[in-house]
């Protein structure tokens, strides 16, 4: 085909290249930007060139110089086809063509990423497709806020609580972002129980599959030494079987005096005793 050597190669072995573009069309796409510019015409360079061919024919709704910043900040990423950003957005062009103002929420992830992690021996970077990948990141960020140390009235105790010999294992949330995830996982609020897990004034609980996935959460009163709710995700109504887990983990579950956290003045008065 003519002007093949315009074509930029595709990091996605399957793909091969990112195909022809309609060059003339190019061309007067870039002019019309040199217009609105005030800047004087000519001929393009080859990024100028590829960058517009390329957006016309992968994001043709934003083809008009009257679209505006999601137009210009296409324009900025496809002159440097050969980045990781640049790849993904092109391969996924359908799903970016309807949501342009959301490329800067990935381009952190893709800024340092190597060549050889998207196209070589990991496959995951190219293949997980955008919907997936904003969640993932976005719940990166939600759980970057709370801190991933254990709790210091936990950090002698096992996390694991009892396993089922279906699979099934109680595990104890041992810092704030392990609840964190655990909220984003069963989409529930625990998030807000943080507060009161790291002072030990209530255990939190998972109830995790053999796949590895969580199914339910619990909330132990340390006072009491009993389960103060059980629900599964969105919090759903635990079943039969699930609460048999939670139950017969209790005895298992660490003793009061082993989790409180001394408040102020509670470790120099036991000192003096």
């Amino acid at each position: 085909r003519r002007h093949r050597d315009l074509w930029v190669e595709s990091w996605v072995p399957q793909v091969g290249t990112w195909g022809h573009f309609d060059v003339e069309a190019a061309h007067r796409s870039w002019l019309a930007d040199c217009a609105v510019a005030g800047a004087a015409g000519g001929v393009p360079s080859v990024a100028e060139l590829r960058a517009h061919g390329y957006m016309l024919k992968f994001f043709g709704p934003y083809a008009g110089v009257e679209d505006g910043p999601q137009r210009r900040r296409l324009l900025q990423l496809l002159r440097r086809p050969s980045t990781p950003l640049a790849q993904y957005v092109v391969r996924y062009s359908a799903f970016w063509r309807e949501n342009a103002n959301r490329i800067d929420e990935i381009e952190e992830h893709f800024e340092r990423m190597p060549r050889d992690l998207f196209a070589g021996g990991d496959p995951a970077p190219a293949a997980e497709p955008p919907g997936r990948l904003l969640a993932r990141l976005a719940k990166a960020r939600r759980s970057a806020d709370f801190d991933e140390a254990t709790f210091a009235h936990l950090r002698d105790v096992p996390a694991a609580v009892r396993a089922e010999a279906s699979g099934l294992a109680v595990e104890l949330l041992v810092s704030g972002r392990a609840v964190a995830d655990a909220a984003d996982e069963l989409r529930n609020c625990v998030r807000s129980y943080v507060d009161r897990a790291s002072r030990g004034d209530v255990l939190l609980a998972v109830l995790r599959a053999p796949s590895g996935g969580l199914l339910a959460l619990g909330e132990w009163s340390v006072d009491e030494a009993r389960w103060e709710q059980r629900v599964e995700r969105r919090n759903g109504k635990l079943r039969p079987a699930w609460a048999a887990c939670f139950d017969a983990a209790s005895p298992h579950m660490p003793r009061p005096v082993s989790l409180r956290v001394p408040v102020m003045g509670e470790a120099a008065a036991s000192a003096a005793l």
